[in-house]
């Protein structure tokens, strides 16, 4: 007769970390880049993401979160400077409308 053995019995559990990959911005720097580049930061930013993406690829993780992390600043900075822009550019164009119009 043959005796039941359990699957369990011996059996070794590896708990791995989980690694989140690296964000690297790549949609936000290309949108900076061509429609926002303003002092060519977009084209800054658009460089660091894509070396993000490549570290990515080749598994360095902290690589890819530092060259993502320096992107995602170079794309506030922009994004906060194209605002300021705009709405310092609708302050004269309001004015000049309101002062065009006789009451």
């Amino acid at each position: 007769m043959t005796s039941y053995v359990p699957y369990n019995q011996g059996a070794t559990i590896v708990t791995m970390p989980m690694i989140t990959p690296a964000q690297d911005h790549v949609l936000w720097s290309f949108f900076n880049a061509m429609f926002c580049n303003c002092f060519c930061l977009g084209f800054v930013a658009l460089i660091y993401s894509i070396k993000a993406r490549d570290r990515k690829v080749l598994g360095d993780n902290q690589g890819a979160s530092h060259y993502g992390a320096t992107a995602k600043t170079f794309n506030i900075i922009v994004s906060v400077l194209i605002g300021i822009v705009f709405f310092l550019s609708l302050i004269p164009i309001i004015i000049i409308l309101s002062s065009s119009r006789p009451y």
